[in-house]
């Protein structure tokens, strides 16, 4: 397993092969699965604010935050600077994907505090599901992103695709 150094999560080589398999998986046993996209909003002004030993220390946070809301068999990565992605298999709807969004998010009501800074983590999630929304990892992905750059635009802190065109 490829590891991302600063938080000890899955790093994003990994994660694109967990998914291409959990997708290959899910495909042939008929199951659900969800994809959450999830980014911290605004995380260059955290570092330029309180410096980058608190944003390390603030994404580490995060990640504790998400391998809480994970279930064993779930799956997560840090795939990008201040992105990491979660991948839940054998969900029985769309509302346990969405259960697993509301938790993290209450999570992330309580401030993260470092020292003298506080800071309560924004993030903005993205979901897609699988075969819902895609039946193909990358198409899979590339929705998760689209969502979540859509719940950005409207002001709002997660979101599904809203549409379930296929690939």
């Amino acid at each position: 397993m490829a590891e991302d150094p600063l938080t000890g999560l899955h790093d994003r080589r990994a994660f694109m092969l967990a998914q291409r398999r959990t997708v290959s998986v899910a495909n042939e046993k008929q199951e659900s699965i969800a994809l959450m996209v999830v980014d911290v909003d605004a995380f260059a002004a955290i570092n330029g604010i309180h410096g980058y030993e608190f944003g390390d220390k603030a994404l580490r946070h995060l990640a504790e935050q998400l391998q809480q809301v994970a279930r064993d068999k779930d799956y997560i990565a840090r795939i990008g600077d201040d992105r990491f992605a979660v991948i839940l298999p054998r969900i029985m709807n769309p509302g346990h994907a969405e259960l697993a969004v509301q938790k993290l998010l209450r999570l992330l009501d309580t401030p993260f505090q470092s020292g003298e800074s506080r800071v309560k983590l924004a993030v903005t999630i993205g979901v897609a599901l699988c075969p819902l929304h895609a039946t193909h990892p990358e198409y899979l992905m590339r929705l998760a992103e689209r969502a979540l750059h859509a719940a950005r635009l409207a002001g709002r802190r997660y979101e599904f695709p809203a549409d379930s065109g296929k690939d």
